[in-house]
């Protein structure tokens, strides 16, 4: 006989299972239309805040590039424009491209540092807006906003958004009408933009711009305007230094060359002459001696010992413009490199960055020996002394 299995007393396993997911699912969904998880304090219909944006950092001595770059893409504009109009004369679009090229190479300078194009393109942009109605026509920039290079002293201060980085209103004066007005703007370097590089937190910053504003000097000597020496600055001795063995140099060129490479020699050999001269009168130098770097024998030698020198001149003022000497008795050496033409070390030289006189100093100096070098093929450069 067989026997009845007794009714389950209950539901079962999968009914239960069954029931709990589907009050969950309920459940879930009645308080998605009520807006609100009350048990974690969240709101289901509100998006959640987004993600806070990155600050760009700052680079080094940003605002005073900046200021460079408008004033230099300024003038470059300037330049171009007399080119342009007929009104230049045979050496301006040379200078032109030069400027051109410094503002290109300030410019690559700024976004291989990670400053926005954008930002840089709305700092010219603003300068430019902030000009000053009824500017006449003689003002230069620099005259009108006391800066050859474009940002305040304090313009690092101002830099939280862009557009606001202090630039005067240099890049909105009056385009110059011939090229006496744009080598009289060339050449107007005030000291308060000597402040400012020697000022830079980077020595690589403070050589680039130094190198920069002498071939500007250099530019207005080109173009007809007589670069004086300053007056005399920590700095001097050492141009001493440099300038006699160049004086020397040239007395062996002179010497060893004929016909027009002669009179050329010449011409050079009166120029440094006179250049020592304004310098060595307020410093005197102690006497030394001096070793060719090659032996010279003949007229292209002589053309090349020329040459040699006065490019040899030139390197330093990158190298003594972004060096940091160390006080005397520390041991430590300079950075500027040994030369045929100046000792590596000497006891005149100061401790520190070169301050904003020295820089002065440094930058007409150099603007004249560059000048010289012309003359014996060697072209103006952008960035006087520094490589291509």
């Amino acid at each position: 006989m067989s026997r009845t299995p007794p009714p389950p007393c209950g539901p079962g396993r999968r009914t239960v299972l069954r029931t709990m997911v589907g009050t969950a699912v309920t459940g879930v969904a009645s308080l998605a239309a009520g807006g609100s998880l009350a048990g974690c304090g969240l709101r289901l219909d509100v998006p959640p805040p987004p993600a806070p944006t990155p600050t760009r950092r700052r680079a080094v001595d940003e605002a005073l590039l900046l200021g460079a770059v408008t004033t230099t893409r300024r003038v470059a504009a300037d330049a171009e424009a007399l080119v342009r109009a007929g009104s230049a004369g045979e050496r301006t679009p040379a200078v032109a491209q030069l400027l051109r090229t410094q503002d290109h190479v300030l410019t690559g300078r700024l976004t291989n540092a990670g400053v926005p194009t954008a930002e840089i393109d709305a700092v010219v942009a603003a300068s430019a807006s902030a000009a000053p109605s009824g500017t006449s026509s003689a003002t230069s920039p620099t005259s009108a906003s006391g800066s050859a290079l474009g940002p305040a002293s304090t313009a690092s201060d101002k830099l939280d958004s862009p557009g606001t980085t202090g630039v005067p209103v240099s890049g909105g004066a009056a385009a110059p009408k011939d090229d006496a007005e744009l080598a009289a703007w060339l050449a107007a370097v005030p000291a308060t933009d000597w402040a400012m590089v020697s000022g830079a937190q980077d020595a690589a910053t403070r050589a680039l711009l130094t190198c920069a504003l002498t071939a500007r000097l250099a530019c207005a000597g080109r173009l007809g305007v007589v670069v004086d020496t300053p007056a005399p600055s920590p700095l001097r001795a050492q141009l001493v230094e440099l300038t006699q063995p160049l004086v020397y140099a040239f007395e062996v060129v002179a010497a060893q060359s004929t016909g027009a490479q002669r009179r050329r020699a010449v011409d050079t050999l009166a120029r440094l002459r006179e250049l020592e001269s304004e310098n060595v009168a307020d410093t005197p130098a102690s006497p030394t001696g001096w070793a060719l770097p090659f032996p010279v024998t003949s007229t292209a030698e002589a053309a090349r010992l020329a040459r040699q020198v006065l490019t040899t001149a030139l390197a330093a003022v990158p190298t003594l413009s972004g060096e940091v000497r160390s006080a005397p008795g520390t041991g430590a050496e300079s950075s500027a490199p040994a030369t045929p033409t100046a000792s590596a070390t000497s006891p005149s030289r100061p401790s520190g960055p070169p301050d904003a006189a020295s820089l002065d100093d440094l930058a007409r100096w150099g603007s004249r020996v560059a000048l010289l070098a012309q003359t014996w093929g060697t072209a103006l450069q952008p960035f006087t002394g520094m490589r291509p």
